[in-house]
């Protein structure tokens, strides 16, 4: 049986090898990292990253990338500038044939956005985190939020967001003011953020602690209600919602402008706060200008938000 030689060295945490195309093709690329190709097909000389790598230089792979795989639920950010500066696109999966997405030996920086990292674990399973980007359908420079902010003008990222992601299970408040005013809550991934009216608007954002469909709304305040209308400028029939609990009845998907007394609320367009859901917290006296004329059908006290 011919031996074949493997050649292995770890550079900063990244594992390099030069096997024999054959080889590469029939391994196993299952698992944590992002591995990348000098050849498409995934063949050619490979390195596994398993931390951020800001320039490829280092392990010789700069600009020479034509195929990659990313691990089972890992997603990575690569850009064409060393320290993910330049154009930039986020990739999961395979890509055979970089030449097919404009990448084919142009990718000088690469870095893990969400997924399980090396050890299985070590910092607590999937990256509980919102991904703002730049460009449409999460690509070019990006911010990473694992926490409220509420001013994206410190990460020099205020008013820039094209698109966003999501974890699974989370639910995030997106503002188009500091200090989270003028918010939105989304609870799932916008490959482009003019279809939410948010375009180059979000200034803020935090996370949204209960999650969609069935989580439990606080009760409100004596003075907490929401009067919704079925024409714009607070006119024509209306309906006071003062119980979490209250259906609207044959109020749903009529609703054109609301008044609120006291507190905010979210105002959902499925059954049981479900689908799309936006939080108001002040009189909105059209509601095409968030997208939510005649489609309101559930409603709900805004749950507490960390501050």
């Amino acid at each position: 049986m011919a031996v074949r030689r493997i050649l292995s060295i770890f550079v900063t945490g990244m594992f390099l090898s030069s096997v024999p195309p054959a080889a590469a093709q029939n391994r196993d690329m299952g698992g944590v990292g992002l591995t990348v190709f000098t050849e498409e097909s995934f063949r050619g000389r490979n390195a596994t990253l398993l931390d951020d790598a800001p320039n490829l230089r280092s392990i010789g792979l700069n600009d020479s990338i034509s195929s990659l795989r990313a691990g089972p639920g890992e997603r990575w950010e690569v850009c064409d500038d060393a320290d993910y500066r330049g154009r930039c696109q986020v990739f999961s999966g395979s890509e055979s044939n970089l030449r097919d997405r404009g990448w084919n030996d142009t990718i000088s920086s690469a870095r893990r956005l969400s997924g399980v990292p090396p050890g299985g674990g070590s910092r607590g399973g999937l990256i509980r985190s919102l991904e703002l980007y730049a460009g449409a359908h999460f690509s070019g420079p990006s911010r990473t939020l694992n926490g409220p902010v509420s001013d994206l003008g410190r990460l020099q990222f205020s008013d820039r967001a094209m698109s966003l992601r999501l974890p699974f299970d989370q639910a995030w408040e997106v503002c188009d003011d500091t200090a989270y005013r003028e918010c939105r809550v989304v609870s799932r991934n916008w490959p482009d953020l003019r279809d939410l009216g948010l375009a180059q608007r979000i200034t803020s954002a935090r996370p949204f602690n209960v999650g969609r469909g069935g989580g439990i709304s606080p009760l409100p305040s004596p003075r907490q209600r929401l009067v919704l209308y079925d024409q714009p400028r607070f006119r024509g029939r209306s309906v006071e919602v003062t119980d979490p609990t209250q259906v609207l009845s044959d109020f749903m998907n009529r609703a054109q402008s609301l008044e609120l007394a006291g507190g905010a609320w979210e105002i959902c367009d499925q059954m049981d706060f479900g689908g799309r859901c936006v939080v108001v917290s002040r009189n909105v006296d059209n509601l095409a200008s968030l997208g939510m004329q005649r489609r309101v059908i559930s409603v709900r006290p805004a749950p507490a938000l960390p501050r």
